[in-house]
């Protein structure tokens, strides 16, 4: 009798135990779910600061040789960036050159749109980003003269040849 005391006593503590760890394992782990998250966000911030490095470097680039035609291909390459990885807005200053990223953060709300993050590296949106600045650069160069010289074209629209010297 007193053996099956000592060891219900006994069951009864280590269960004590086993509970209490237990609670400590669920907190933890609700504390790491927690830090992940805003390490997921640090990351994002990260990425999004080399993003617009990255991308002011080519906007700066793209100052000298672009015309006013070549700004609507900028500004298509910035929006497709801010539909593409979901960014609020992008504000432009071309006085200074400088671009600014914001993030949106909305919820699911019956009067809200849905916005599902996708995490995207720094190589994948720099590699879309050199695609549209690219196409960009091909479409001004397409709206040049066809001489070479950057002179107007006689306009027939056909690239004039030299004659064989006979």
């Amino acid at each position: 009798r007193e053996a099956w005391v000592r060891a219900t006593d006994a069951s009864d503590l280590v269960h004590g135990e086993v509970m209490s760890l237990r609670t400590t394992v669920l907190a933890q782990m609700s504390e790491i779910r927690e830090l992940q998250a805003a390490d997921r966000r640090r990351r994002r911030s990260t990425e999004i600061s080399k993003l617009r490095t990255a991308l002011q470097g080519q906007v700066t680039a793209l100052q000298g040789q672009l015309c006013m035609e070549g700004w609507y291909y900028v500004m298509s390459i910035i929006e497709f960036v801010i539909n593409e990885y979901r960014l609020g807005y992008v504000i432009v200053d071309f006085n200074s050159l400088y671009i600014y990223f914001a993030i949106r953060t909305t919820r699911s709300t019956a009067d809200q749109e849905t916005v599902n993050a996708t995490t995207v590296t720094n190589a994948q949106l720099q590699t879309i980003i050199d695609q549209g600045v690219t196409a960009a650069l091909a479409a001004h160069d397409a709206l040049r003269s066809t001489n070479g010289d950057d002179s107007h074209n006689s306009g027939t629209g056909v690239r004039r040849t030299e004659r064989a010297a006979r």
